[in-house]
């Protein structure tokens, strides 16, 4: 439940906002310095529930239709929700896609897509 601070972080659906706004970038429809830190913060969110076994944990098991939030706050989770493992390949797929054609780098305490390699060690400015 994304209005609700308290409820877990359901992994299948950080997964799908990855895949799509790293897709985005990929295809030129967004920037990547402006989307890129976000979509790699989400991203090693999503690769932390990947477990030693390759299970996706986190995932709530599938519903109905609810008309309480109750019905979704109390979903339970399980490794065996088959439709977590789709969302997490495709989110993956997009990443690595992402990370071959720009470069991030750590620029003092921001994480910043450039559009070329960057080989030094000192701090970077970078303006267009």
């Amino acid at each position: 439940m994304i209005d609700r601070n308290d409820s877990y972080l359901e992994t299948s659906a950080t997964a799908i906002y990855v895949y799509a706004i790293a897709r985005a970038i990929n295809r030129g429809y967004v920037d990547a310095k402006v989307y890129g830190p976000m979509t790699l913060l989400a991203w090693n969110a999503v690769a932390s529930k990947v477990n030693d076994k390759g299970q996706v944990e986190g995932t709530c098991v599938g519903t109905g239709m609810g008309f309480d939030p109750a019905f979704y706050y109390y979903r339970p989770i399980s490794v065996f929700a088959a439709h977590g493992y789709g969302p997490v390949l495709l989110a993956g797929s997009e990443m690595i896609e992402l990370l071959e054609n720009t470069f991030p780098k750590l620029n003092d305490s921001a994480l910043i897509f450039f559009p070329e390699e960057v080989t030094s060690d000192g701090p970077i400015f970078y303006v267009e």
